[in-house]
């Protein structure tokens, strides 16, 4: 592909997007061109920039949204092609919209214009903490459901599929799998064609394929793909590469901290109190006797005295914490 050809591309698409207006066309033009650093170094593949330029305008004049993944083995260069693939989608995109908790995602996307966003987000790696068919996964879930309309691009690195939310791994449009360093693939569902790539994936991948669902796509040619190869560089400041690295080593301290708890049962869970004696417990605690309690359940204070004495010590951390 020679720069003509290219910059004729980003004209076309771009006129698309803006409702063949094209006085605004040429922005892309530079946007492309602002890519480059003071050494001439560019961030993102151009094949894979032309593809995802195509997405760009299909989301712009639809109430679209694209969800990417990128999977590999650690150190194979996953967040920094993200972060590149995210600055590409959004130039104004930060590294402050890249998290590692749901809580932080949902937060991001809270601070963003409801409609008509044309941002992106980052999950990096993040830990499925609330289970899909719980209160908070449901949640968590609606969100998604109704992202569509912010016009959003969600980017989440995981070393496997497996890892990624279910929330968004049903979603998912696209795959960027990164092998080992510098070489990379990118597969992504193409509606014009009919060819939805992620489904085949999805299907290999539950079946227990792994990363070789990736390899048989390329070996047959059962999809199109891009092969590419990532940078190492992205265009943020050393300073604010070096603030992302503090943070995953919290992240990595805290999570370390959280397990040496739960494995030396310095935290006891009370996740298996039946909450029926989570509720006799909290009326107790609030007046109630274990004979008023009883009669309004039917049952003897005998029994409300045996559920409690089961679960004595557990209860007493469960009401501490969170039961009052």
């Amino acid at each position: 592909m020679n720069d003509i050809s290219w910059e004729k591309h980003i004209l076309n698409v771009t006129e698309y997007a803006y409702n063949n207006n094209p006085t605004k066309a040429p922005i892309f033009v530079k946007r492309y061109k602002k890519f480059y650093d003071e050494y001439h170094r560019i961030f993102l593949n151009k094949r894979i920039a032309w593809s995802l330029l195509d997405d760009y305008a299909e989301v712009k004049t639809g109430n679209n949204i694209r969800w990417y993944a990128v999977v590999g083995e650690g150190g194979t260069g996953k967040t920094t092609l993200a972060i590149n693939v995210a600055y590409w989608l959004d130039r104004l995109y930060n590294l402050e919209r890249l998290t590692m908790e749901h809580d932080g995602f949902v937060n991001i996307l809270d601070s963003l214009p409801l409609t008509n966003a044309m941002k992106s987000v980052i999950l990096d790696e993040p830990d499925e903490r609330h289970h899909s068919q719980s209160k908070e996964g449901k949640s968590i879930n609606s969100v998604l459901n109704k992202a569509r309309q912010q016009k959003v691009f969600i980017i989440n690195c995981a070393t496997e599929l497996k890892d990624i939310p279910s929330g968004i791994w049903k979603r998912l449009t696209g795959v960027f799998f990164t092998p080992y360093k510098p070489k990379a693939y990118f597969f992504k569902n193409r509606l014009e064609f009919r060819e939805y790539v992620m489904a085949h994936i999805r299907g290999k991948y539950s079946a227990g394929k792994g990363y070789s669902v990736f390899q048989e796509i390329i070996d047959n040619k059962t999809f199109p793909y891009i092969p590419f190869e990532t940078k190492d560089t992205t265009p943020f400041t050393k300073k604010e590469q070096k603030d992302y690295i503090e943070y995953k080593t919290n992240d990595y301290k805290n999570t370390i901290k959280k397990a040496k708890k739960i494995l030396s049962k310095e935290v006891k869970k009370s996740d298996d109190i039946p909450e029926i004696i989570k509720y006799r417990y909290k009326l107790w605690k609030g007046g109630l006797t274990q004979k008023q309690i009883g009669t309004a359940e039917g049952v003897t204070p005998q029994t409300i005295n045996i559920s409690f004495a089961k679960y004595k010590e557990k209860l007493d951390i469960w009401y501490k914490e969170v039961g009052k």
